[in-house]
């Protein structure tokens, strides 16, 4: 469904109840935007049983494991050709910032860097290039956003995204100032007080 989502050029709302996953499910999304290599990796090398394999696209098939002659065309362009696609931004609360590391080093092979907000840096957006995911929390988002909005992001994730359920609040304003092409919110609890605050989270992603 996400990555529907990604190649039709939607945003989405992800409200799993708290503890289903979001997290991973979100890395595991970005881990397919940026090197969907590894994830064939996994599913390349599962046991077969039997006649049951698994094929190409990670399906399972009763059909004997006869497998195709000639690699898929996306095996055949190298490393060098593929377009370096840039960072995207997963904006959090500062409690979460440890986990999503922890998460993020486990269950991928992404590379991330935490946003810090070094004043010494004007033009932070320039190494961002460097790495897959960018860490940020709401905070530093706010003080922040004259300068990442300079920076068109792949995607923008916003985690605990409640917190932007107020259109008329300064997190609200930065996060809609952000440039990106995709944009996802990650949240347990959508709608806390009414329906503005769901109006307020989709009107970010679309």
């Amino acid at each position: 469904w996400l990555v529907h989502l990604t190649a039709n050029g939607f945003g989405g709302c992800l409200a799993d109840d708290m503890g289903l996953g979001k997290t991973l499910q979100t890395i595991t999304l970005l881990q397919h935007i940026y090197d969907p290599d590894e994830l064939k990796t996994v599913t390349s090398t599962q046991p077969s049983s039997g006649n049951i394999t698994v094929d190409q696209s990670g399906q399972l098939s009763f059909f004997g494991d006869d497998q195709p002659d000639e690699k898929p065309y996306e095996e055949v362009i190298s490393r060098e050709e593929k377009k370096i696609i840039p960072a995207s931004l997963v904006v959090v609360p500062t409690s979460l910032l440890p986990n999503w590391k922890r998460e993020i080093r486990k269950f991928s092979s992404l590379s991330v860097y935490t946003y810090t907000g070094d004043q010494k840096r004007k033009e932070p957006w320039k190494s961002f290039d460097r790495y897959n995911i960018v860490l940020i929390t709401y905070g530093l988002l706010r003080r922040d956003i004259e300068l990442l909005e300079n920076y068109r992001f792949t995607c923008v994730v916003l985690d605990e995204s409640q917190n932007i359920k107020n259109p008329a609040s300064m997190t609200y304003h930065s996060v809609v100032r952000l440039q990106s092409d995709h944009r996802l919110v990650l949240t347990g609890t959508p709608i806390e007080n009414s329906l503005k605050d769901l109006w307020a989270q989709f009107n970010f992603i679309n």
